[in-house]
């Protein structure tokens, strides 16, 4: 008899399609073995009551239909539980017989409860629901149970989301579902193969950019993938892609909105682009286990670089208070407005097109602009190409950091445009920029050990100072 088991993840990971693959498509395997597997929605029950006469309801039934013989002491006892109204001590110690009686006959009852999450609102406040389901499962000799949960949340997230003290995960084993690994992405490709798709290297790249190892997504690309390729042979993968766009965007939110409930969304955030001042080792290991960020080379990383690119997004509307962090942020922002408002003040709206003629008779300079501009422009291109009207209210200047803001503009145009307003000399201001880029990666990276308190404090005093140049010029 297998031993009870929580299948844990995110939405559209794989959870019920795994418990459906692995035990309810070998259902009559496990019959002829006197193993009875019954599928429960576990959302449909109205009340604990109403879930635990509903476990004898669906064996007695199951039982009925398999052709297995159903002797009188079995039915006596299903029509004791479903028969009339009881107080919860009966209707307990009738459960408890009525499973023991089947056990006894030779049988085992194997229960994969989807949507286990509803638990939290169906046994809420309710530790005797938790103690029951947990003495059920708990001795598989003496009732015959196993219990295969299947829930967006641990089963311990979950007790203390009903407000309970209970042990019922102590008796779980748990197999949190994740990406795809190397051999399972390999299998994915293979599919493609399968049907005359040969995908080249770069289309194969494309692919993990933009679902990582994700089942869902992958599935759901790869559904317009072949699709496409029914119509034509020849097929481009970004534009496919731009086709469920919307799809991709509806999970990315799905998926915030639980992360948010769950109070672990800023965290996410803190850890992809910091900072991570006040992150802790288990917030980390938390969001590793569900499989929604990785180690990459350097850093954390999302389970996609497209879904980590859509979170930079959510970044800016976050309010992420560190007061460390916090300054740098600030001067950061305010430098990319400071710019914009000089441009409009020296070329007007479409200053971006007298910038770049600006420096006609200057080559070098012109050339180097141009690189610049079209960097920005392929890059915000990019951007709301994959990411629509999330970035449409953002300009040429939101691709940039702080010390690409002094390299691109203050300091390229100092003579022209900055000089007089950042007062002091420009080999002053490149130093500074040298500095806080200094500080600003390990800040962002939980790499804020490597920094002296001293480079702490220094950082502080010339956001300090670029703040206030911003606040003069507003008010100049």
């Amino acid at each position: 008899m297998p031993n009870n088991l929580a299948i844990i993840g995110y939405p559209r990971i794989g959870k019920s399609s795994l418990a459906k693959q692995a035990v309810i498509q070998k259902k009559e395997c496990l019959l002829q073995e006197n193993k009875i597997a019954i599928w429960i929605d576990f959302s449909g029950f109205s009340s604990r009551e109403a879930f635990f006469k509903g476990l004898v309801r669906y064996s007695f039934e199951n039982l009925k239909r398999s052709g297995k013989s159903i002797d009188d002491e079995v039915e006596k006892q299903a029509a004791e539980v479903l028969g009339k109204q009881k107080v919860w001590d009966d209707l307990k110690y009738d459960i408890e017989i009525y499973f023991e009686v089947l056990r006894s006959k030779g049988y085992y009852t194997i229960f994969i409860l989807d949507e286990f999450d509803e638990a939290r609102n169906k046994f809420d406040n309710n530790p005797e629901a938790f103690r029951e389901m947990r003495h059920l499962g708990y001795d598989s000799e003496q009732y015959g149970i196993a219990f295969v949960t299947t829930s967006r949340r641990s089963i311990r997230d979950i007790e203390i989301q009903s407000k309970v003290s209970s042990t019922l995960d102590g008796i779980f084993g748990k197999e949190y579902l994740t990406a795809y690994n190397l051999q399972e992405i390999f299998e994915y490709y293979r599919l493609y193969e399968d049907i005359g798709i040969n995908l080249s290297e770069n289309q194969k790249k494309q692919i993990k950019y933009y679902c990582g190892g994700h089942p869902y997504l992958l599935a759901s690309l790869g559904f317009e993938i072949v699709e496409t390729f029914k119509e034509k042979k020849d097929f481009d993968i970004d534009i496919i892609f731009r086709k469920i766009l919307l799809h991709f965007f509806d999970y990315y939110e799905q998926l915030i909105a639980l992360l948010r409930e769950d109070k672990t969304f800023i965290n996410l955030l803190k850890i992809l682009f910091g900072p991570k001042i006040d992150i802790n080792p288990p917030d980390i290991d938390e969001l590793i286990i569900y499989g929604l960020i990785k180690k990459g080379e350097k850093y954390f990383i999302a389970f996609s670089e497209h879904f980590q690119n859509y979170l930079k997004y959510k970044e800016r509307e976050e309010n992420i208070e560190i007061d460390k962090w916090r300054l740098i942020s600030q001067a950061e922002k305010g430098l990319r407005q400071l710019i914009l408002n000089v441009f409009k003040d020296n070329f007007g709206d479409s200053w971006e097109e007298y910038y770049l003629n600006k420096y006609n008779n200057i080559p070098d300079k012109k050339k180097r602009l141009n690189e610049i501009f079209d960097m920005l422009k392929n890059a915000y291109q990019r951007d709301i190409e994959q990411y629509g009207s999330l970035a449409l209210n953002l300009t040429l200047l939101d691709q940039t950091y702080i010390h690409q803001l002094f390299d691109y503009f203050i300091l390229f145009s100092w003579d022209d445009l900055f000089k007089t307003i950042f007062k002091k000399d420009k080999s002053y201001w490149n130093e500074v920029k040298k500095y806080l880029e200094k500080v600003r990666n390990p800040m962002a990276h939980q790499k804020i050990e490597v920094l002296l308190e001293s480079d702490i404090i220094k950082a502080e005093e010339y956001c300090k100072e670029i703040l206030t140049i911003i606040e003069n010029y507003r008010f100049a």
